[in-house]
């Protein structure tokens, strides 16, 4: 497991994630090894996370055992936060580091949020963070920008990267393209393995505009408390939409008693 920069800030965003609401239950969507849920449980919550592969759950199982007196107090689950629903009502749900945009498709993205809304309790709190599509926008090359559905040329010519598994780095301009009609960002990336062949995919993700996220939280049943543009680990210093800096939106909505 490679750790990279941008979770290092991990316990600031711990003691950030814990100024709002109760701490007692906690259900974190798209946990990936739990270094949120782990360090959560450490201070005293109950903690549910939630990640859809098998082998990192196994992984941050092992972790978890590793670092925690009361083990009890973390449980992972392997489930498609999507669909997850456990018939608790928890106080806290925390959704981070681009889970919610990891879909292309928004009706993926929203089935999420409505995931977090199911297993909150009435003004419960949800703090959730996304890329940020106002940043993204400044860094592509206008050579890399448009009908990316009519023009796929733009998609055939972008390097290759091995940024996700080397240092996790994925706003840098030459390797990028921006659907300017859906907001998907489109990458190259490569992933090289000791005992086998390098393997090569197109990923794309989902970058959203901070009115947005609040638009869509809104129609979910949530009241936005905190939007702000901010980067890794320090969610509580906010930043100008186009600081280079600013590549997560970071907000934390309550839930209230109607859906839109």
């Amino acid at each position: 497991m490679i750790e990279h920069n941008w979770t290092k800030g991990t316990l600031n965003e711990v003691k950030f994630i814990k100024e709002y609401g109760e701490n007692n239950t906690i259900l974190d969507l798209g946990c990936g090894y739990g270094r949120h849920a782990i360090a959560l449980a450490q201070s005293g919550a109950y903690v549910t996370a939630v990640d859809f592969s098998q082998e990192i759950i196994c992984e941050a199982k092992k972790i978890a055992c590793e670092n925690l007196s009361e083990i009890s107090k973390c449980s992972f689950v392997c489930h498609d936060a999507r669909e997850y629903y456990d018939g608790k009502a928890y106080d806290k749900v925390i959704c981070l580091f681009d889970v919610i945009g990891s879909f292309p498709d928004d009706k993926d993205n929203i089935k999420i949020i409505e995931t977090a809304y199911r297993n909150l309790k009435i003004n419960g709190i949800f703090i959730l963070s996304v890329m940020n599509l106002e940043l993204t926008e400044t860094l592509v090359y206008d050579a890399n920008k448009g009908n990316l559905q009519k023009n796929s040329n733009i998609i055939r010519r972008l390097p290759t990267s091995c940024i996700m598994q080397t240092n996790g780095n994925i706003f840098k301009s030459e390797f990028l393209a921006l659907d300017t009609e859906t907001g998907i960002v489109y990458r190259k990336e490569r992933f090289s393995y000791d005992d086998s062949l390098s393997d090569e995919y197109i990923i794309r993700d989902r970058r959203y505009k901070l009115d947005e996220i609040k638009s869509i939280l809104k129609l979910q049943g949530f009241e936005t408390i905190i939007g702000r543009y901010v980067r890794a680990g320090h969610f509580d210093e906010p930043l100008s939409n186009t600081d280079k800096y600013a590549k997560e939106i970071c907000a934390v909505a309550r839930k209230v008693n109607k859906r839109l």
